[in-house]
């Protein structure tokens, strides 16, 4: 009977701390990542990745 009783307290216990702590990561995460969302269009990207024929490829810039 003490056992059981512990048991389903910790289990209450373990649950509201892990809704609380994404809880807070959610909010963190709204509030600091969500507004800084790039969105980028499938011909910026062909763009990026493949170069129209006869432009020079783009390298990447070296450490002098």
């Amino acid at each position: 009977m003490f056992k059981s009783l512990h048991s389903g307290h910790l289990r209450w216990h373990l649950l509201a701390v892990v809704l609380i702590k994404a809880a807070v990561l959610y909010g963190l995460w709204h509030e600091f990542v969500r507004p800084y969302k790039v969105r980028i269009s499938q011909e910026q990207m062909a763009a990026h990745l493949a170069p129209a024929p006869g432009e020079p490829a783009q390298e990447g810039k070296k450490n002098d």
